[in-house]
């Protein structure tokens, strides 16, 4: 255990990683059973890779949920509760989390209340759970389209990191990832954010920067693994991102991922750090030109801003009905718990509507 009292996940990554996964069951000597869970597209694409690596040395019960956030809820708990309790999983039972943040996260919930709690680990295989949803503790489930209303802290056994599967991801969701690495490099290292914008990132050429992000990420969460502090600035663009992506979550096309919604965020919010914090006008637009130039601009024509706001007042960091935001004071360094007006929120809303 850290100073912090809680339980560090060890994280591989690494190209052997799953090799690693074969030693890690074996220590386990009273594990019971092994479940895996998946959603539709990781048990077609990345269910067999996983199952090649245990050599028929280990059996496993899969259980499926549908993908999308919005099948992050209770009723995709409940079901994953029932098929553990039908299958008899008991304390010394292990959950594997085989899939994107909306896995590990849901799939950490259920672990950690399940019999009040068994070991989980998790296996990202899409680029925003390898950068950041995966690691860190956080789980969760929406309640109303209201984003991780619901949730704990708690932390994996493991975390397995494979390149691998990121050859079963898209062009579209591959950026959704990138995002995340992008913001890490925002808020913490300027040195990521040069690179980044440099040199153009695809599934070959990820691998050191992939590293660099995590190490970002895991080091600020061990910090601070309860987010009373520097771990907010991990939220730099969740804020408006967040409403953004409750507000489009049942639009048909106009729905958007996470790393969409985000990477709004971040725009409309570095607008903000020129006022609130003091970010210069040339980082400013430096900031938003290489986001809108490697993202593109979202279409937010459907959002009513009143819905917006009613959306922004759940945020998790809003205290005495003030908004509260992570801004940045630089490129590489976030300041957090910066009080916005709801004026100045509207004034990014709609500067980022109107821009062509």
């Amino acid at each position: 255990m850290s100073s912090n009292q809680f339980k560090e996940s060890k994280i591989l990554i690494e190209d052997n990683s799953l090799d690693s996964l074969l030693d890690y069951f074996l220590t386990k000597n009273n594990l019971s059973k092994i479940f895996i869970l998946t959603d539709e597209n990781t048990k077609k694409y990345c269910l067999s890779i996983l199952a090649n690596f245990f050599y028929n040395k280990f059996d496993f019960t899969s259980i499926e949920i549908a993908g999308g956030e919005q099948n992050k809820t209770i009723e995709s708990c409940i079901a994953i509760w029932n098929q553990l309790s039908h299958a008899g999983a008991d304390k010394n039972s292990l959950l594997v989390n085989l899939g994107g943040g909306i896995i590990t996260d849901i799939g950490g919930f259920v672990a950690s209340t399940y019999l009040r709690g068994i070991n989980f680990i998790n296996i990202p295989t899409s680029l925003m759970g390898m950068a950041d949803a995966a690691i860190g503790g956080k789980n969760g489930i929406d309640l109303n389209a209201i984003k991780n209303q619901i949730g704990s802290i708690n932390f994996p056994d493991m975390i397995f990191i494979h390149s691998l599967f990121l050859k079963t991801l898209n062009d579209r969701h591959f950026k959704n990832g990138l995002v995340e690495v992008f913001k890490h490099g925002l808020i913490a290292d300027k040195k990521l954010w040069l690179n980044l914008s440099s040199v153009e990132i695809n599934r070959d050429s990820i691998g050191t920067i992939l590293t660099k992000a995590i190490e970002i990420k895991n080091n600020i969460v061990t910090e601070d693994p309860y987010e009373k502090g520097i771990r907010k600035i991990l939220n730099f663009g969740h804020t408006i991102g967040h409403a953004l992506e409750s507000c489009l979550l049942n639009s048909g096309e106009y729905q958007l991922l996470h790393g969409e919604a985000i990477v709004a965020g971040m725009i409309m919010e570095t607008w903000l750090s020129e006022k609130y914090c003091g970010l210069k006008l040339d980082e400013s637009s430096e900031i938003t030109s290489k986001l809108f130039e490697i993202f593109g601009k979202k279409k937010l024509s459907l959002i009513n801003f009143d819905n917006f706001i009613s959306y922004l007042n759940y945020d998790k960091k809003n205290q005495h009905q003030q908004f509260n935001f992570s801004l940045l004071n630089a490129i590489g360094s976030c300041k957090w718990n910066i009080a916005v007006s709801l004026e100045d929120v509207k004034v990014v809303f709609n500067r980022y509507n109107a821009t062509i």
